[in-house]
């Protein structure tokens, strides 16, 4: 009787996770502390329940199926894009997203960085963490890109986290949204693409403050920036949805595929920048954290979608092909 109990708290246990995983992201960003630990743990949670599925009987079985089948769509963050075909009329954007790190702090860093990237000839370029003024100028960074005469920075420049946006095609508006009493924000770029105008996002959301290796003293900083980050993709989501362009978005989210903020947009755009598991962007942690993503909504056709390992930054470097 105790080791049925036992089997039945167990149960239990996976059914809620899994319905805590699906209201996820229709739960106030305050709960994001709270429920940090679903993102990382969504894998482990959905095996967890296949196992018991196939050594539980009756009704428990039958729960632990339901569980699983209803976790499906949450999989899909970890199949990568098949690309599709489309209309060579078409107009096509490459674009490149890329977590630079400040470029170590080293203009010789920086011109290494711009001439792998000009090798790949993206129409638009976006960065996070790029350096301040007083490490790397921005005339520096513009005069290393002759190919995107048009660009757009943050307006306050800070210490840290940074954003620029750079285009080969004219850009006829832009935007920016600083989170308060954080250095981090989102940039936003409406770019002319002929008779096309597109509205992109480049985005850097809340660190986890997490470090390596891990300490538990890390713990309540970890829970507060979860939150935090929460509410900075919410804020997004709302500003997604007044676009009044088709929308590419890009950036380093600082979360998991199927935390908060990645789940919480995927409700409104198409993620086309899904890896397989423990395929990560960032080197840190093992190379197993993916944490930047690229995304667009229905008048964008995803082509194509890489990373690549470079030696400039802590970040693996995104680049996108995208059909207008």
């Amino acid at each position: 009787m105790e080791k049925k109990k036992l089997k039945d708290a167990v149960s239990w246990f996976l059914v809620v996770l899994v319905v805590l995983l699906l209201v996820l992201p229709y739960l106030p960003p305050s709960f994001g502390g709270a429920l940090l630990v679903l993102g990382f743990a969504t894998l482990p949670i959905i095996l967890g329940n296949v196992v018991a599925a196939v050594i539980r009987h009756g009704r428990w079985r039958w729960a632990h199926i339901v569980a699983v089948a209803s976790c499906l769509p949450m999989l899909m963050a970890y199949v990568p894009l098949i690309p599709p075909t489309h209309e060579q009329s078409s107009p096509t954007l490459r674009l490149v997203s890329w977590n630079v790190g400040n470029f170590m702090v080293s203009c010789d860093t920086m011109h290494q960085a711009a001439r792998h990237i000009n090798h790949l000839s993206p129409d638009i370029i976006c960065f996070q963490e790029r350096p301040h003024e007083s490490k790397v100028s921005w005339d520096d960074i513009r005069e290393a890109f002759p190919c995107h005469p048009h660009a757009v920075r943050n307006s306050r420049e800070d210490e840290v986290l940074n954003l620029a946006i750079l285009s080969s095609h004219p850009i006829v508006g832009s935007g920016e949204r600083q989170f308060e009493g954080t250095y981090n924000r989102y940039l936003w770029a409406d770019v002319q693409v002929g008779s096309d105008t597109v509205r992109v996002f480049n985005v850097h959301l809340q660190t986890t403050g997490m470090t390596s290796p891990f300490c538990w003293a890390d713990v309540p900083a970890v829970l507060a920036n979860a939150t935090e980050r929460d509410r900075q993709a919410s804020l997004l989501c709302d500003d997604v949805d007044d676009s009044p362009h088709p929308t590419l978005l890009c950036g380093d989210f600082n979360d998991t595929p199927n935390g908060y903020p990645a789940r919480r947009l995927r409700n409104e755009l198409t993620d086309f920048s899904c890896r397989w598991p423990l395929s990560g962007t960032f080197h840190g942690m093992g190379g197993l954290l993916k944490i930047d993503y690229m995304m667009c909504d229905q008048g964008i056709q995803p082509l194509n979608y890489h990373l690549a390992d470079t030696p400039w930054s802590d970040h693996k470097l995104q680049m996108g092909e995208m059909a207008l």
